[in-house]
């Protein structure tokens, strides 16, 4: 008994572990730092690849897709730190942000 508990404890754990195919998210996109001051001002960085343009989204808290944020233009990547800034309320938490690359 003991020895097919042990067993099926085993197989158990083999077939959660390889449950994962495919990455998630595109090796791509950037990670994106994020930080807010007590205004409500979000300044976000993330390392840009020359050539690309990046768009800035944001994930909506009730619906959970993700919509780009329009008061943000399309930023242009030349291989340096973007450092740039939104508005936020600063009553409400911190909102989860992206960027989506493109080529220009």
């Amino acid at each position: 008994m003991k020895m097919y508990l042990a067993i099926a404890a085993i197989v158990g754990m083999l077939s959660l572990t390889g449950c994962v195919s495919e990455i998630i998210e595109p090796a791509n996109i950037p990670r994106v730092s994020t930080a807010q001051n007590s205004d409500g001002v979000v300044t976000l960085s993330w390392m840009s690849e020359a050539g690309c343009d990046y768009t800035v989204f944001v994930r909506d808290e009730e619906t959970y897709s993700w919509k780009r944020v329009e008061s943000l233009p399309v930023f242009h990547g030349t291989g340096e730190l973007i450092t740039i800034q939104d508005k936020r309320n600063p009553k409400k938490p911190l909102p989860w942000y992206s960027v989506r690359p493109g080529k220009h």
